[in-house]
């Protein structure tokens, strides 16, 4: 609280989920502004990860546009 917490001015939960196959799907959610309840920011962030596994992808949707970007980056034959 306060000085002791370095004045900040929220809060936030990420979540990451492993799958089976050994990929790391991940949801984060921070507090707007209003006085914003912790549970609420927790389950918004939950919800956003059950989501994230229920699509089946292998990258999170907050992270494909950067696989996208380093694929055409490399070489063909890579």
């Amino acid at each position: 609280k306060g000085k002791e917490g370095g004045q900040s001015p929220g809060f936030g939960c990420s979540l990451v989920a492993e799958t089976v196959g050994g990929a790391l799907l991940s949801a984060e959610s921070c507090a707007r502004s209003g006085g914003e309840l912790p549970e609420d920011v927790a389950v918004r962030a939950a919800l956003q990860l059950l989501w994230e596994i229920g699509e089946g992808g292998c990258v999170d949707s907050s992270h494909q546009s950067m696989v996208m970007i380093m694929m055409s980056l490399c070489p063909e034959d890579v």
